[in-house]
């Protein structure tokens, strides 16, 4: 198998690119070879993934999930049969949490080493900024206000360990928050079905796999392969309000309050009064988004997961990564 490693060395604060050798070390130890690109800056290992899926039968992103998301990215605009493997290297990891991938990079490589391959759905927002219309594809969730803000916030503390560094995060986001008029419908604009909400507004995630943010269950019942997307609506709410329900998306525990409600549509979409941050896995595509539609691509990427939980999943190829 023709395997290319895309390493983003920034990850983990630099940690990742100091760990190279280590890295190649564990890769050689799995009995995998491996072809490896290295990120330069933001867009670039999509770049990386677009062409790597022209010449190889697996592409690793070994990052976060912001890394993870630009290797999707190019996979999915690359076209071919490229599967899509992670390395969690970052701070989050939500979406090698989803694909049941090890905690730690080593055993993870060792992971990978017998994976089975299978094909797992993706997601696909677009969006109006002033006069321009904009997308972008995502492959664990994304998210509109209080959320993305969050993911904004995330951005600048990531030298703190792990969690700690969404949680802050989220207390910086509280207090810039804006709780916009908005109108959510399943379907697209050009299809619209049944309303989903019409009020004031905190946040719109869309969870393709069960947690965002660094490990928040945002979204626990959502599924990698039914072709739908878990959405969490929640109301707009006093601050004292939102700190008592946040301990409890944690566990995925949240969904019994009345400011929470969950949807699981294969495509919606929301108009708001006022613009408001957009994230796709993290990583802030707008701040001043109004009008935003979602789908889900059922089934259109290929990934690795760790042998022995195939049958977990809805849709299975044959096939390893040795």
């Amino acid at each position: 198998m023709r395997i290319t490693a895309i390493l983003n060395p920034a990850a983990r604060n630099g940690t990742a690119g100091r760990r190279r050798a280590k890295l190649e070390a564990a890769f050689r130890a799995a009995g995998l070879p491996v072809r490896w690109a290295m990120t330069e800056g933001p867009g670039h290992g999509a770049a990386l993934a677009r062409a790597a899926a022209q010449t190889s039968d697996a592409v690793i992103a070994v990052g976060g999930d912001g890394t993870v998301h630009e290797v999707g990215r190019g996979l999915i605009e690359g076209g071919g049969s490229a599967a899509l493997g992670v390395v969690p290297f970052g701070t989050g990891n939500d979406f090698a949490r989803a694909l049941r991938m090890p905690g730690s990079a080593r055993a993870a490589i060792r992971a990978l080493a017998h994976a089975e391959i299978v094909a797992v759905d993706y997601g696909r927002v677009r969006w109006r900024e002033e006069s321009d219309v904009r997308e972008e594809v995502f492959v664990n969730a994304m998210g509109l206000g209080f959320d993305a803000r969050a993911a904004d916030e995330g951005a600048r503390t990531k030298r703190l360990p792990g969690l700690s560094a969404y949680l802050l995060a989220v207390f910086r986001a509280l207090r810039r928050r804006v709780e916009p008029g908005a109108r959510l419908f399943v379907g697209t604009p050009e299809h619209p079905g049944a309303p989903l909400f019409d009020g004031k507004l905190l946040f719109v995630t869309a969870g393709n796999g069960f947690s965002s943010g660094g490990g928040f269950r945002l979204t626990p019942r959502a599924s990698l392969t039914d072709g739908l997307l878990e959405v969490l609506v929640v109301e707009a709410a006093p601050t004292r309000r939102i700190l008592s329900i946040l301990p409890f998306a944690l566990w995925g525990r949240h969904l019994g309050f009345r400011e929470a409600h969950a949807h699981r549509v294969p495509a919606f979409f929301a108009e708001l009064a006022v613009g408001v941050p957009l994230h796709a896995d993290g990583e802030v595509l707008s701040r001043a988004a109004r009008r935003i539609a979602v789908e889900v691509a059922p089934g259109g990427l290929r990934v690795l997961v760790p042998q022995g939980t195939g049958n977990a999943w809805a849709v299975r190829e044959r096939g390893n990564a040795s």
